[in-house]
């Protein structure tokens, strides 16, 4: 035969009472449950609480938006808001062309002060504003590749 016959031991051979296994612990018998609830209060200052932080913050600017505010939406759409629903809001991405996204896909609304794109680049055609095709190149390298 392979394997042995195991007998119990009487428990006052093994296992300490219960009495002692209190006493030996400085925080009784919360002392096994406390790391688990450390982790739970470091999980809930680190992940939790900045999470719910953001969320606040992004339904206060959601609350906040007005017509003709400029506008990123989730997918990366830039434009300004023409029209205001409960659910959806109506941002015009060009000059007659508008689309319809929900109001949690907005999520920044560009500073007042920032000019757009079209507003520059029309500049450059007309001459306003400095281009950066000039004659003399400012890198060295560019050129001696363009020679």
């Amino acid at each position: 035969m392979f394997i042995s016959n195991a007998y119990a031991q009487t428990a006052a051979q093994t296992a300490p009472t219960a009495g002692t296994a209190a006493t030996d612990s400085p925080f009784g018998g919360i002392g096994g449950m406390l790391p688990i609830v450390l982790m739970f209060v470091v999980l809930y200052f680190v992940m939790i609480r900045p999470q719910m932080k953001r969320q606040k913050e992004h339904k206060s600017m959601i609350d906040a938006l007005a017509k003709g505010d400029e506008v990123v939406t989730s997918g990366g759409v830039l434009g300004k808001v023409s029209k205001m629903g409960d659910t959806f809001v109506g941002v015009e991405i060009a000059s007659g062309v508008e689309v319809q996204v929900q109001r949690s896909a907005v999520v920044q609304v560009m500073p007042r002060l920032r000019r757009p794109i079209a507003w520059r680049s029309a500049a450059m055609r007309s001459g306003v504003m400095p281009s950066n095709d000039s004659s003399t190149p400012s890198n060295p390298r560019s050129a001696a590749m363009s020679a």
